[in-house]
């Protein structure tokens, strides 16, 4: 029965449009209705100005003084972000690119790199099993949405939020992808077979080395496993390999010396600093570890269901090497500077990933327990929808919120008052679909930080503060 369903080419194309559809859908429509937050107010500015204008706050870095108008000037933004911010210069490009047209292209484009995220996905799980078709793609679409819609942590801030879509999002799509291509690797002992494909892949691992501290660390770490485990095998591989090795970590490298990572308390304090912020870190990550629970307890179930039926041995021997890169990708975070739940991302994509390519597997063999996997489909099926419209509620919800205050704003403006004061809001009953569930919308107790003066720069106002009202959307 399963079998034919997944042979039926006719229902699997239906199915494939009807999913790919739904989920594009879904995502633009929040991405429409999430606003402008926090950080994106900031990179509006050109961070090479602003150096040499009074700063009688004292703010480190002084805030920045112009918006960026053209891309050229974010070159020269981006080598001042290096030095005041941080060295992920490639997702802040993207993040300054974006915010000069119309955020129109944005929610487009970021609901497209979603669905590309899910259907590389898929295509990891078909290097490994040899099998593709329209209803095994439809099907693996829908349980990655559903898995990160349920289980990655605020879900908003990863996928909708501007500046956090840019960072995790479109980060963790890169790194599957080159996952994708490490896969044809271990499967085949080549990337592509042509040398023109070769040469782009090397040179993909700079920007994958570049693009996030977690990311870079991680698919070093894939790099390593696989190339060892090749190794060890005798089994030939191209000499490609270790050059994309070289330009992942020549990415990283040029992400970690960028001089204000090496100006952070891990790097430049005393040795007690040091072991004092490893151990807040480890702290932190135990609680975050509960986030991951649910996925973590599926692929460990799936891999060992894999092994006690005798599945393949190249699917299971990747499986633990994505185990390792999953432990590598969440406990690189002891070395963070700042760990928040948005910081999960790349290991929850990586744990995803794990599931899909462990239930293709089983469901290709006629045993018992892929009737399990389609007894866990159904129940997430039935599950998702509810939480899906609370999501799609809240948003909308919020979304007028800020708009309400955006207007507000520019109405004070007009009529000359320039120290403005804006509500916060309740965020106690928000779903995580919502990117402003946990970040700082405005600092409520000091109108001169990062928040309240970029927001107050962008509207043309002197200040905005808050008014001491909080209003539950919910109620």
């Amino acid at each position: 029965m399963l079998d034919k369903i997944r042979n039926n080419r006719s229902l699997g194309v239906i199915l494939l449009i009807a999913v790919a559809g739904t989920v594009f859908s879904f995502m633009l429509y929040c991405n429409y209705h999430t606003s402008m937050l926090v950080d994106d107010y900031g990179y509006c500015f050109d961070f090479s100005t602003g150096w040499d204008s009074p700063n009688p706050d004292g703010l480190i870095p002084p805030p920045a003084s112009e918006r960026i108008t053209d891309v050229f000037s974010i070159f020269g933004s981006m080598a001042s972000h290096r030095v005041c911010h941080s060295g992920r210069v490639l997702s802040h490009f993207l993040v300054q690119l974006f915010l000069m047209p119309p955020k129109d292209i944005f929610n487009i484009m970021n609901s497209i790199v979603f669905i590309v995220q899910a259907v590389f996905i898929y295509l990891c799980s078909t290097v490994l099993t040899g099998r593709k078709s329209f209803t095994g793609a439809a099907i693996s679409i829908l349980f990655t949405f559903m898995s990160l819609f349920m289980f990655q942590p605020v879900f908003g801030e990863i996928n909708l939020w501007l500046d956090g879509s840019l960072n995790y999002l479109w980060t963790s799509t890169y790194v599957v992808i080159y996952i994708y291509f490490y896969l044809k690797l271990f499967k085949n002992g080549k990337f592509t077979g042509h040398v023109t494909g070769d040469l782009l892949f090397v040179l993909f691992g700079f920007p994958v080395g570049l693009s996030h501290e977690v990311a870079g660390a991680s698919m070093l770490v894939l790099s390593f496993l696989v190339i060892a485990y090749l190794h060890l095998a005798k089994k030939i591989h191209s000499v490609w390999s270790c050059l994309s090795f070289g330009s992942t970590l020549a990415g990283f490298l040029y992400l970690l010396l960028a001089p204000k990572e090496l100006n952070t308390q891990m790097v430049k304090g005393s040795f007690s600093d040091l072991i004092g912020k490893l151990t807040g870190n480890l702290l932190d990550l135990v609680q975050f570890a509960a986030l991951l629970m649910p996925l973590f307890l599926l692929s460990a179930i799936l891999l060992v269901i894999a092994w006690r039926i005798g599945s393949d041995k190249g699917v299971i021997s990747f499986s633990v090497i994505m185990f390792l890169v999953t432990a590598a990708s969440f406990f690189s975070l002891i070395f963070a500077s700042y760990i928040a739940p948005r910081c999960l991302f790349i290991t929850s994509v990586l744990l995803i990933l794990c599931c899909t390519v462990l239930m293709s597997e089983l469901l290709r063999k006629k045993v018992k327990h892929r009737y399990l996997i389609c007894a866990f489909y159904v129940f997430m099926l039935i599950v998702t929808p509810y939480f899906a419209v609370k999501g799609i509620r809240d948003v909308s919800r919020t979304y007028e919120f800020t708009r309400h205050n955006e207007e507000y704003i520019i109405e004070c403006r007009q009529n000359g008052i320039m120290d403005v004061k804006i509500p916060e809001l309740a965020r106690y009953d928000l779903s995580e679909c919502c990117a402003v569930k946990y970040i700082k919308y405005i600092d409520g107790y000091n109108n001169k930080t990062w928040p309240n003066i970029y927001m107050a720069k962008y509207y043309g106002v002197d200040s905005v503060s808050f008014s001491g009202e909080i209003i539950d959307v919910n109620a």
